[in-house]
């Protein structure tokens, strides 16, 4: 499948890992979102997520295991507003798994789309907040250390709104 939109791009693949075993397979789903230039704000940037879920069905206990990784690339690039026209370009990247094992009664491909897609969502979420956190903070103290009449905290304020659009 396929998905586009004006800023994001979206792919999922499915496959099997062993012929002789239909009870495993993997869904891959790569998403890619473009942040438009916003004229007034000189911003924009680039979240890159690549989620791959293995799903390993245990008909004897009726339970489903989800096992993702997902890796997140996101690249921010943000006006600096001090008088200089300069700009801050800001990229970061992170790995996380989770893996959650769910009981069923009837197994099919609602059931799939619906466990997949909240896990992916949860930890792209968590995954953008980290982000956030790690990234933003350390930014802000090495641009507070590098430029002491810049406009630090906007800057800062501009590449949160950059990421509040992801």
């Amino acid at each position: 499948n396929f998905y586009y939109s004006n800023t994001a791009t979206s792919s999922v693949y499915c496959y099997e890992i062993d012929e002789s075993n239909p009870d495993e397979f993997v869904v891959a789903v790569l998403i890619r979102n473009k942040i438009e230039e916003s004229s007034s704000k000189g911003t924009n940037g680039i979240w890159e997520a690549s989620n791959l879920v293995t799903v390993s069905i245990d008909s004897t206990s009726m339970e489903v295991t989800y096992d993702l990784i997902s890796s997140v690339n996101v690249y921010l690039n943000a006006s600096i507003n001090s008088g200089l026209n300069s700009k801050l370009t800001v990229g970061g990247s992170m790995t996380k798994n989770v893996k959650e094992t769910h009981k069923y009664k009837e197994l099919d491909i609602q059931f799939h789309t619906e466990k997949i897609g909240n896990l992916i969502e949860n930890l792209e979420t968590r995954i953008r907040d980290e982000i956030e956190t790690i990234y933003f903070q350390k930014t802000t103290q090495i641009i507070g250390t590098a430029r002491n009449n810049g406009d630090v905290q906007g800057t800062i304020s501009n590449l949160r709104n950059i990421m509040s659009d992801v």
